[in-house]
């Protein structure tokens, strides 16, 4: 796997503009209403920092403030859902826990779009879905406009708040079964020993290392698994054997434990 010198992130947001028309908390509190009315208000706003420091305060409203949070939750993506989410999920009872596990946001540090990752998981088309799950690796690390593969440096850059998100989604459809997560813990337990990990996880039987058609895209397959695309070239079948697999899962899962999966 190539490095190449550190460059900006490919996919990182651009700086905002500054104001112009001074201090945002400033434009944003004038004229503000009285009581629950004051606080809808502040959640229209423009301003995200504004509305997300509403949130708590409107949760103090009881009923009405949850019912105002929750539909943010349910209806909205992006910094001031995820605050929303976290708000709520941190003030609940396991009940309402349930519940909010369906709109668990999709956070990206680089503006990626996880819905059809999601879709493909809550259906348990596991194979769709783990193609998907490495287009989109490659996009959030640039690497769609390369060669299609992860560099080194990718790997070792690539955003924690991705990563968790990715992980996250795979370990929630099902039950723990699949994801980064299961298979570092696996990896831990294999002594960080590459060809033990794929003979527990079903890559390798006896000598044998299984091709892409021949895995189990099935609940049924063993923990850890899937996903495991990311790492393929296009073009291979056998790609277990190829030189950069087994130091490829290496600085991944070596990411996946510095990003707390």
């Amino acid at each position: 796997m190539t490095r190449h010198p550190k460059q900006p992130h490919p996919r990182a947001p651009k700086s905002a503009p500054a104001a112009r028309n001074g201090p945002p908390e400033v434009q944003e509190t004038a004229l503000v209403l009285p009581g629950f009315e004051g606080i809808k208000q502040r959640l229209a706003s423009d301003s995200d920092p504004v509305r997300i420091a509403a949130l708590s305060e409107a949760l103090a409203y009881g009923r009405e403030g949850f019912q105002k949070i929750m539909e943010i939750v349910r209806t909205e993506t992006g910094p001031v859902q995820w605050a929303a989410y976290d708000l709520l999920w941190n003030k609940s009872d396991e009940a309402v826990k349930q519940k909010l596990v369906k709109y668990s946001p999709l956070r990206s540090q680089v503006g990626a779009d996880y819905s059809k990752l999601r879709d493909l998981l809550e259906a348990h088309q596991w194979k769709k879905a783990d193609l998907e799950t490495r287009r989109m690796m490659l996009w959030v690390a640039g690497a769609d406009k390369r060669d299609s593969l992860l560099t080194q440096q990718d790997i070792e850059e690539f955003p924690c708040t991705d990563l968790r998100t990715i992980n996250k989604l795979w370990v929630q459809h099902s039950a723990g079964r699949f994801g980064f997560s299961a298979i570092a813990r696996i990896y831990q337990e294999m002594g960080q020993n590459y060809a033990l990990l794929a003979d527990k996880v079903g890559w390798r039987e006896g000598d044998k290392w299984l091709g892409y058609e021949d895995l189990i895209f099935e609940y049924r397959a063993p923990i850890g698994h899937l996903p495991i695309s990311w790492v393929v070239p296009n073009s291979s079948v056998s790609y277990w054997v190829a030189r950069f697999a087994g130091a490829g899962w290496g600085l991944l899962l070596t990411r996946a434990k510095s990003c707390n999966l």
